[in-house]
């Protein structure tokens, strides 16, 4: 995400926006969005460690998602990269402290992305329950993949 919002030069990313790896290449485009926006770019995966740290019930999180998908692919990471948190309604405010509200979006909004390389995209819904990114109540997610 670092990378991306330092080539967008934005927090959020919109329809026209394409992000790029950490060597600056085009990775993903962001093709249409019906949602109001929001994004978020900010916040680290969920993990039995941020579930710890704020107190929560230890639970399935995005970490370990991750890690448990990539290595049914034989691959590994040194670290988990900051995700971007689609649907999740993080802001920043006028004194610069962070805030979670409940996702603006509504039933049957999407994000339409293409690939603009090949890649290995993997998506958690996240399960966190800690502040107000899943309204305190977790969702799923669907995914359509076009060829």
């Amino acid at each position: 995400m670092e990378h991306s919002r330092s080539a967008i030069y934005r927090l959020l990313f919109k329809p026209g926006d394409t992000l790029v790896s950490n060597l600056f290449n085009p990775m993903l485009s962001i093709t249409k969005d019906t949602t109001p926006g929001y994004h978020d770019t900010l916040h680290a995966a969920c993990s039995v460690g941020s579930n710890q740290f704020f107190g929560a019930v230890s639970s399935p999180n995005c970490q370990d998602n991750l890690n448990q998908q990539l290595t049914t692919r034989e691959y590994s990471l040194s670290h988990v990269p900051c995700p971007w948190n689609l649907f999740e309604h993080a802001l920043v405010d006028t004194s610069f402290a962070l805030h979670d509200e409940p996702s603006a979006a509504q039933p049957g909004d999407y994000i339409e992305l293409k690939a603009e390389m090949n890649i290995v995209l993997v998506c958690s819904a996240c399960p966190s329950a800690v502040g107000q990114i899943s309204g305190a109540k977790p969702r799923g997610a669907a995914i359509d993949l076009i060829d």
